[in-house]
């Protein structure tokens, strides 16, 4: 991974684009699907000064080191209350990093946010009397991290109601400022996650009927039998004996329950913690990333893969596990030695980084060229393959490119939505083609570079295939969905060339978004002719 570095999926179209496209600090803040993502950002921004060749080497360093510290954090001194073996707690790090499906995890920045998660609930679980014994400088340091924690890793989304817990216990002691910096942090988190139209926009509700059934199904197939016997088994137990062994873990999971609740008793908070915690990822997992289709309901596993949504609940079974095993035998060594044989046939089932093809070492001079021309103004768009594959990296151009389409393809426009779109000799406004776009949907060109402030105005020729009832639309925006303007949409006629168009003042970004949109299910249009013009 190191010896030969590639981007991995978001690590290049997401993070390090917005980057380089935007410069400075513009991209820091970005949320990306509907949240945060600060850590991945920061790594970006650290990254981006470096030659091409040598970014996806910073990446997946950068991503590692950040792994292994989550995943060893809880060794430290501090949490011997939770698991008092200093071996267990050894075999239980070694667990969070090489127990699970993590294939798609290990060694990226887009996937990094699920380990951060470790840290992300460990400094909530530090004792009270050690904080209220600490220093304030101190303490801001640890309010600050788990403030940066939150902001890096959306499934902490679901430690609210935690946070406020521990800060009504604990006012205004000193240990009331990690779980307060956090709370700041899911805060800001939630507002931007409630604003998105990816995420807030659906949303939770309504809650499907069958949502406990799912999570129990989730828990055992995508959590708990992957720990322990590994993926291939857990989808054989899934396929051939569904009904069997989603009773048999009811029963043995009510009773570990009942055992724990018991064995627990000093400590039943905490059990309840944890457990909360489990559910409550595969819940977000389930009811807002699983739908429309669902990972799984109580008809069986509906699709395989996806392994990051439920590392968090796969942990916690790990952790718990952990507190069984030193009830039952006191003896700290044994209870590491057994605890590693209950997981290994798991671990070495599923630890697997498969390597990734080497499209860089020939993207990189590409990117140093795009870069050195968009210095100068004169940058050209171009498309680039990444892993995984069919994924490309794609860098705006820094003027409108194939307005006219008479290139031999539709390029760098990109097709949204339902839509086909292709080059078409049958009509044009002028010279010999026009674009054919047919179903909603449209294409989309990013330019870069513009003059902060400026005014242009942007306008489009359109017209509709006869017999097809078509409308249009020209939406304009600053390719962050912000700073938005838009003609239409408008019913297009069949037997002359509409305009449509619309004036577009550019923000501190200097980026605009050009969509050519049709409206229509079954419509046919032509688009030809799109002009960008500086007015002031």
């Amino acid at each position: 991974m190191l010896t030969h570095p590639q981007f991995w999926a978001e690590d290049s179209i997401v993070f390090y684009r917005s980057q380089i496209v935007l410069g400075s600090f513009h991209a820091l803040w970005m949320p990306h699907v509907g949240y945060m993502c600060f850590i991945a950002r920061l790594i970006a921004l650290l990254s981006s000064g470096l030659p091409a060749a040598l970014v996806p080497f910073a990446f997946d360093f950068a991503a590692l080191a950040l792994a292994s510290l989550s995943c060893t954090f809880l060794f430290l001194h501090w949490y011997r209350h939770l698991i008092a073996s200093q071996a267990l707690r050894a075999v239980v790090c070694i667990l969070f990093a090489a127990g699970f499906v993590v294939n798609e995890m290990v060694g990226n920045v887009t996937n990094v946010q699920w380990y951060l998660a470790l840290p992300g609930v460990l400094w909530l679980a530090r004792r009270p009397q050690d904080d209220d014994t600490s220093g304030i400088p101190k303490l801001l340091g640890f309010a600050a991290a788990a403030f940066i924690m939150g902001l890096s890793s959306p499934v902490l989304i679901i430690l609210p109601p935690i946070c406020l817990g521990m800060l009504a216990r604990r006012w205004p002691r000193r240990s009331m400022m990690i779980p307060g910096g956090l709370l700041l942090a899911l805060g800001i988190q939630t507002a931007v996650m409630l604003s998105s139209s990816e995420i807030g926009g659906n949303g939770v509700w309504p809650i499907e009927p069958t949502i406990l059934g799912d999570i129990t199904v989730c828990l055992l197939y995508r959590s708990i039998l992957p720990a322990i016997a590994g993926q291939r088994a857990s989808q054989f137990l899934a396929s051939h004996f569904l009904d069997g062994s989603a009773v048999l873990f009811l029963i043995a999971a009510a009773l570990w329950a009942v055992w724990l609740w018991k064995a627990e008793k000093p400590h039943r908070l905490r059990l309840t913690m944890a457990l909360y915690l489990a559910v409550a990822s595969v819940f977000v997992t389930v009811a807002v990333r699983g739908k429309p289709s669902g990972f799984a309901s109580l008809s069986g596993v509906n699709q395989w893969g996806g392994e990051r949504f439920f590392y968090l609940a796969s942990c916690v079974f790990g952790y718990l596990t952990a507190r069984s095993l030193l009830r039952i035998i006191p003896h700290q060594g044994r209870a590491a030695i057994l605890f590693a044989l209950l997981f290994v046939c798991g671990a070495a089932a599923d630890f697997r980084v498969p390597r990734l093809h080497d499209y860089w070492s020939q993207d990189a001079p590409a990117v140093d060229a795009w870069r050195r021309e968009a210095r100068e103004g004169r940058a050209e768009c171009i498309k680039l393959p990444v892993n995984p594959a069919g994924w490309e990296l794609q860098l705006p151009g820094s003027a409108l490119a194939n307005a006219g389409f008479e290139s031999v393809n539709i390029s760098p426009w990109a097709v949204f939505g339902s839509a086909t779109a292709g080059l078409s000799a049958a009509l044009s406004y002028e010279g010999k083609q026009a674009l054919e776009l047919a179903n909603a949907g449209g294409v989309y060109q990013d330019i870069f570079g513009l003059r902060d402030g400026a005014l242009y105005r942007i306008s489009a020729r359109v017209r509709a295939a006869c017999g097809s009832r078509s409308a249009a639309s020209l939406w304009l925006h600053d390719a962050f969905s912000r700073n938005a303007v838009t003609d239409g949409p408008r019913q297009v006629s069949c037997d002359q060339w509409d305009e449509l168009s619309a004036d577009f003042r550019t923000g501190s970004r200097g980026t605009l978004r050009i969509h050519l949109v049709g409206l229509t299910e079954g419509g046919r249009l032509f688009w030809d002719d799109v002009r960008v013009v500086k007015r002031q």
